[in-house]
């Protein structure tokens, strides 16, 4: 879906990106060893705070002012900052540009001179990438001020930790990050696209996303002897063999879900039966319906399982993430931008939403927004998928995920102003 001409109108602002298009030319080299520099120091959710203090400098030196976060454990991660293009008056429209900052748990693989240096710790899952396009964009908008009236906004440059893990977006709302924006823009890295292609979708673009733990408590004994125990560990075979029937008997087929148990937990001994298993898992879903009612037949399985067994089984759902569901103006500004810079022939239309999960949605409950998915793999080689301990990306990636996010910014703003 194009939003417009982009030939037709606003001359202005398709002059002032001109100019802007030509600083990241220059800017290529910082913008790669911004990245790499992230990418030898990885810092896991919650604990960036190297990262947070890295960015706050880049922002103080643009002659910007950053605005350093805490995370509920009262950890300086996570920052933000404006740049007004302009002289925006009150009703200026305000677009967010944002990033997340962790790295996950995981060893890095790959041989090369910029592999993580912090053991056990790797950006596998592209945000070194993610903050470098940002941090560029903005660092280098913020040399051209300059714009036609009636086109002056003011861009937010949001840098959010704990992606991977919980509360990363709403530390950052609850410190005030989306006070005053009118709309929010992200990309995502993809080594499943080459470099030089994006891909664009309305609608649902990921799941929501529940984690589940549940708690079997039952009575230890010795395992020649059952009859005189209540075993915990047949209670829990049951409850996940009972569990993983429940999307294909008890969900339309034709609505995408993912019930999954990742962990299961208990005993220390062959021959004794312990007092209690843990499981831990995750639900998936882009149909808030059949969401509950996936969570509501979790339950009664449970109860059911209490009843014919003897155990007490406690659960609960835990960091629910909702789907990111893009706006469509939103993502019509990212596809004229992606057009503009990169051709239609490189676009590709999202026809399936992922079922992975992805915090960008907590932003839009307060503004509307979308994602795009940019390519970054090579085109020479296999590319590792994210969270791979050998992912990488190709860095011509990094200059046209700043140049996409800025052209996008620039048009959405005219539509959120003439809305």
């Amino acid at each position: 879906m194009d939003i417009g001409n982009p030939h037709s109108s606003h001359e202005a602002s398709i002059n002032w990106l001109d100019q802007y298009d030509q600083l990241l030319d220059g800017f290529a080299q910082n913008q790669i060893e911004i990245r790499r520099h992230l990418h030898r120091n990885p810092e896991p959710s919650g604990q960036e705070v190297a990262t947070t203090e890295f960015i706050a400098e880049h922002i103080r030196k643009a002659g910007l002012q950053p605005r350093i976060c805490r995370s509920n454990k009262d950890v300086k991660t996570g920052v933000f900052t404006d740049l007004e293009l302009g002289s925006p008056g009150p009703r200026s429209p305000c677009i967010a540009l944002r990033c997340d900052i962790d790295a996950l748990r995981l060893t890095d693989m790959k041989a090369v001179e910029y592999r993580s240096q912090n053991q056990g710790i790797t950006h596998a899952c592209g945000h070194d990438a993610h903050t470098a396009i940002v941090l560029a964009a903005g660092l280098n908008a913020s040399k051209l001020r300059d714009v036609e009236p009636e086109h002056a906004m003011r861009i937010r440059l949001i840098f959010q930790p704990s992606e991977e893990s919980d509360g990363g977006a709403k530390w950052m709302i609850d410190a005030g990050a989306m006070d005053g924006v009118n709309a929010i823009l992200g990309v995502h890295v993809d080594p499943e696209r080459q470099c030089g292609r994006v891909g664009i979708r309305y609608g649902v673009l990921t799941a929501n996303c529940d984690e589940f733990e549940i708690c079997v408590e039952g009575r230890g004994g010795h395992a020649a002897r059952p009859h005189q125990a209540i075993d915990p560990v047949a209670a829990a075979v049951r409850l996940v063999g009972s569990f993983y029937e429940i999307v294909p008997r008890r969900v339309d087929a034709r609505l995408p879900s993912v019930l999954t148990v990742s962990r299961i937990t208990g005993g220390s001994a062959s021959n004794v039966i312990p007092d209690r298993v843990e499981i831990a898992g995750t639900l998936r879903t882009t149909n808030q319906d059949i969401r509950e009612t996936i969570k509501t037949e979790m339950d009664r399985l449970c109860s059911a399982i209490e009843i014919s067994t003897g155990v007490q089984i406690r659960r609960r759902f835990i960091n629910p993430v909702p789907a990111v569901v893009n706006d469509t103006q939103c993502a019509a500004a990212l596809e004229r931008a992606s057009r503009e810079v990169l051709g239609v022939e490189h676009l590709e239309s999202i026809t399936l939403p992922s079922m992975g999960g992805e915090d960008f949605s907590e932003y839009l409950a307060y503004a509307p927004g979308a994602m795009l998915r940019l390519g970054c793999g090579f085109a020479d080689r296999e590319n590792p998928y994210l969270h791979s301990p050998h992912f990488d990306i190709d860095e011509h990636t990094l200059q046209l995920g700043s140049r996409l996010l800025m052209r996008a910014a620039i048009h959405l703003a005219h539509t959120v102003a003439t809305r």
